[in-house]
């Protein structure tokens, strides 16, 4: 059960990156105007996508090995990020995706995702297990 709740973690973030990269092209190209419906369900659909990721990754939390409560936890990089900087960069965007969807539905304003997004897309990049990092995972 675990292998396969890994590996939908893993793909979905793929999905949550493309929403989150479409969502801020048209944020861009459309900052000067309100925020029309369908672009609003857009960035809707992209908090959903990344609440979905960060639940799905809040299971993993308990389930995994590689997440463990020691002294010794900090001394490994994989154990230290698997541990707290994981956990903490992905909560920080879930916190700037949802007050980001949650300002642009108050104001209508593109600016609101532009920022909020933006930011979070730059935090989920920082803390996503990426192969180049040498942390044993791909």
């Amino acid at each position: 059960m675990l292998p396969i709740l890994v590996e939908i973690h893993s793909l979905l973030r793929y999905v949550v990156l493309a929403l989150l990269l479409v969502s801020l092209v048209f944020a861009l190209v459309q900052c000067k105007q309100s925020v029309q419906g369908k672009t609003l369900k857009l960035y809707l659909f992209s908090m959903i996508a990344f609440h979905t990721q960060f639940l799905l990754g809040l299971v993993l939390y308990f389930l995994s090995p590689k997440v463990v409560f020691m002294a010794e936890t900090m001394k490994s990089p994989v154990f230290r990020f698997f541990t707290a900087e994981h956990g903490v960069g992905m909560l920080i965007a879930f916190v700037l995706i949802t007050l980001g969807y949650k300002r642009v539905k108050a104001t209508k304003s593109n600016k609101s995702v532009l920022l909020f997004y933006g930011l979070a897309l730059l935090v989920i990049c920082a803390s996503i297990p990426w192969a180049f990092r040498g942390l044993g995972v791909s």
